[in-house]
C-alpha cells in the first residue's frame, strides 16, 4: 500500500520499481483477497505513473492480470 501511495512523486525510479514488479506479480497469487486487491491497485499505480518499469515484465504482467480475472 505504501509503495502505491508514493508512486506519483518521484520520476526517476523506474529501475527500482522494475526490480519490485516480479515480487508484486508473485503476490497476485496470495490466498488472501486483501493482499491481491492491494497488489492489483499498486500495479495499476505503477502502470499509471511508471509504465516503463513494466516493460521488461509485460508478458508476465498481462498473463497474471488475465489469470487474476478468474479469482474469487
Amino acid at each position: 500500500m505504501a509503495l502505491g501511495s508514493i508512486l506519483d512523486g518521484p520520476k526517476n525510479i523506474d529501475e527500482k520499481i522494475a526490480a519490485l514488479v516480479p515480487a508484486l506479480l508473485d503476490l497476485m497469487h496470495d490466498p488472501e483477497t486483501a493482499v491481491r486487491d492491494t497488489v492489483a491497485w499498486t500495479l495499476g499505480r505503477v502502470a499509471e505513473h511508471h509504465i516503463n518499469a513494466l516493460a521488461p515484465h509485460f508478458i508476465r504482467f498481462m498473463e497474471t492480470m488475465i489469470t487474476s480475472l478468474n479469482d474469487p
